[in-house]
């Protein structure tokens, strides 16, 4: 209800000097209701109020406790956005709801006539304040009153998956206890145990008379629940680690028949003598890498039989030479310095006739067919290291 102040400021007078008016003071409800009637329907709150500090008959037992008044509830606080809420109005000594958000009526010399204001029950606190949590299904919330370190429940509002019947039955308040880890730790009296968390909340400003209340708002689940949904993650857990490791056995066994056996059998061709008839690896560089070997292969054991033949012709050349006679071998030895039959003739000191009917026989002996084939034979020797004696 907007600016009290000014709203009533005109009635003032008028209350003070016809309190045992009843008509008159029913005239100044009827005025009101039409503010507060708009006021709620604007509002999201569960019902308006307002208190004059006057009564209809002063000449009545205990008048000075009676207030003239009205209160105008919301039925179902679950639509209150809808068009056409379902609204009560009360009058006389009924009892409004656990949450006020009340301000005094004022005139302009700070007289105090009355108040006014909007109740927030507890029904709308559950209902605007439900949490969803599709883990911890029994999560709820708290607005309540905090002294020596004691949350008291008879004056809490809740919201949430957990009834408040379940933790406020045989229990006045929740002792919390600081713990160093990520939540607080609250006992209830049937040593119920709950984490959660709180903050401080402000609701009275400085200087009014509830101001020293300390009230708080916290988020509150069953430790129970707590322990459930950790035991269900470490299943999960430990489901998803047999599960990765047995699919990485799995993806082990596909990459070794993959890659890594047709490496190895690739090697075992390659260890083996007959790897041109071997079945291929289907790797392609391996494969490719088989058949070079083998072609290197082949062509060194053709080298190998190359080599064998000449050290058998070298061999049979250097057992020639045994047959030729001492004539003959003295020619030859001057031949496989390099020197022509010319020069041997005159080293000899014998006609070149003589030399070329000795070189004649040495060709025969050795079967070679000129000086050059002969002087291969000796050069050939000589990389072998064989040597003629």
């Amino acid at each position: 209800m907007a600016s009290p102040i000014f709203l009533y400021e005109r009635y003032y007078s008028f209350l003070l000097i016809n309190a045992n008016h009843p008509k008159r003071i029913e005239e100044l409800i009827a005025d009101l209701f039409e503010k507060a009637y708009y006021s709620l329907q604007k509002s999201n709150c569960s019902g308006a109020f307002f208190i004059l500090n006057t009564t209809v008959n002063t000449e009545l037992e205990n008048s000075k406790y009676s207030k003239a008044g009205l209160y105008i509830k919301n039925m179902e606080p679950n639509v209150i956005s809808s068009s056409s809420p379902m609204f009560t109005i009360l009058r006389g000594f009924s009892s409004i709801g656990v949450m006020l958000c009340s301000i005094p009526i004022i005139d302009s010399r700070n007289n105090i006539y009355g108040v006014c204001g909007f109740e927030i029950s507890t029904m709308l606190f559950k209902l605007s304040h439900m949490p969803t949590n599709s883990i911890y299904t029994r999560m709820f919330c708290m607005l309540s009153p905090m002294a020596n370190n004691e949350i008291r429940i008879n004056r809490s509002l809740f919201a949430g998956g957990y009834s408040a019947k379940n933790i406020s039955e045989d229990n006045k308040y929740l002792t919390v206890k600081e713990n160093r880890h990520s939540f607080t730790t609250y006992y209830s009296n049937s040593q119920k145990l709950y984490l959660g968390f709180h903050t401080p909340t402000l609701l009275y400003p400085s200087g009014s008379p509830f101001s020293d209340e300390n009230w708080i708002t916290a988020v509150l689940i069953p430790k129970d629940d707590i322990i459930d949904s950790i035991t269900r993650l470490n299943i999960i857990l430990s489901c998803l680690l047999c599960l990765l490791v047995t699919s990485g056995i799995i993806i082990s066994i596909i990459f070794s028949n993959k890659y890594l056996k047709p490496i190895s059998q690739g090697i075992e061709i390659i260890k083996s003598s007959g790897s041109e008839d071997s079945p291929k690896t289907n790797v392609q560089e391996i494969d490719d890498l088989i058949h070079y070997l083998d072609l290197y292969k082949k062509e060194l054991n053709k080298k190998v039989e190359q080599d064998k033949y000449q050290i058998t012709m070298l061999e049979q050349f250097v057992s020639k030479t045994k047959t030729l006679s001492p004539e003959e071998r003295s020619v030859f030895n001057i031949y496989i310095k390099g020197f022509t039959a010319k020069e041997i003739a005159d080293q000899m000191f014998l006609s070149i006739n003589t030399i070329k009917t000795h070189t004649k026989h040495i060709f025969a002996k050795l079967g070679v067919a000129s000086r050059e084939e002969l002087l291969l034979y000796i050069n050939m020797l000589k990389e072998i290291g064989l040597e003629l004696k």
